[in-house]
């Protein structure tokens, strides 16, 4: 199983809520969502996957973001969410940081609202134990996700989930045309043989939390693909003049252009990059947070292909 974390955000919930008309979208894919925002987009994918009867995970303690303060203030938004996560495809998860009076109200109040046999929580670091082994005698924590090097791999849990940041996050979208193409991960084709129940990462977008939103210098297009071996790497698209905050589309084109003459990526034909090569033959700019969506669609599609042994 694959369990990509992804931020609340409008285009990674668009991301995951398009890819559900996807034929190759896997079943063996379940993707993780920490609200930011207490938006109908929010709303809308959690409705989509009830509809079409997938599972998605939501993060109910958030620690980015404005959800919390947006969902005490809105309350018809708080009531169309807590109706929903009554549904048996939305599943809950906790992260074990902060406040241990806190977190355990928060469970405490999950678990008196809504009746849910499954409980997911995330190991953050080496003060997660205190809390984790306290929510223990409280309800059943099926899943956990962990990072590799975590000590609560040696504790008996029923189903451990590797998650880690996969992503080199650069400070400036210029800097990665340093290293244009690197190694992204093989954790989906190990996590079974170190005994995990799945694996998870923050997609190309990484684990790195920003609300802020400017123009950027460049524009840079991340795209994973498999090599020889079947693990996959990840390239990096990059615009070339990138002196100034001017004239994006253009430096958009740049990026794209580079992206359609790869040929690691001809063969997989997904729907994203199909997407891509679109907008280069219409010389159309979709926008920067679409250009974000269809990576996160792509990377998805990708390992759904894996998952699914429906690799070329």
């Amino acid at each position: 199983m694959y369990f990509p974390y992804l931020r609340g955000r409008q285009y990674e919930l668009i991301a995951i809520r398009e890819l559900l008309s996807n034929p190759n979208y896997s079943k063996n894919i379940i993707p993780i969502i920490e609200p930011v925002k207490a938006s109908p987009t929010l709303l809308n994918t959690l409705q989509s996957y009830i509809k079409e009867k997938r599972k998605i995970i939501v993060i109910m303690n958030s620690l980015v973001g404005s959800f919390d303060l947006e969902y005490r203030n809105k309350k018809e938004f708080a009531e169309i969410f807590e109706d929903l996560i009554n549904s048996e495809f939305i599943q809950l998860c906790f992260i074990l940081k902060g406040s241990n009076s806190k977190i355990e109200s928060a469970v405490s109040k999950v678990l008196s609202n809504h009746n849910k046999q499954e409980i997911y929580a995330l190991f953050y670091n080496h003060d997660s134990l205190n809390i984790f082994e306290r929510l223990k005698t409280m309800c059943n924590i099926n899943y956990l996700f962990i990072s590799e090097s975590s000590m609560i791999r040696r504790n008996s849990v029923p189903n451990r989930i590797l998650l880690r940041d996969r992503f080199n996050k650069c400070d400036r979208n210029s800097d990665y045309a340093e290293n244009t193409d690197e190694f992204f991960s093989e954790d989906h084709l190990y996590f079974s043989e170190d005994k995990f129940y799945g694996f998870g990462d923050y997609s190309t977008i990484g684990d790195d939390y920003s609300e802020s939103g400017f123009v950027p210098y460049a524009v840079a297009i991340h795209m994973v693909y498999y090599d020889e071996d079947n693990s996959l790497r990840i390239h990096h698209f990059v615009s070339d003049n990138n002196e100034s905050r001017e004239d994006t589309p253009k430096k958009f084109e740049q990026a794209i252009s580079k992206l359609c003459l790869f040929e690691p990526l001809k063969k997989y034909e997904t729907y994203a990059y199909k997407e891509f090569i679109h907008y280069k033959n219409s010389e159309q700019y979709p926008g920067l947070g679409t250009v974000k969506k269809l990576s996160v669609m792509h990377h998805l599609e990708l390992v759904s292909l894996f998952l699914d042994g429906k690799l070329k």
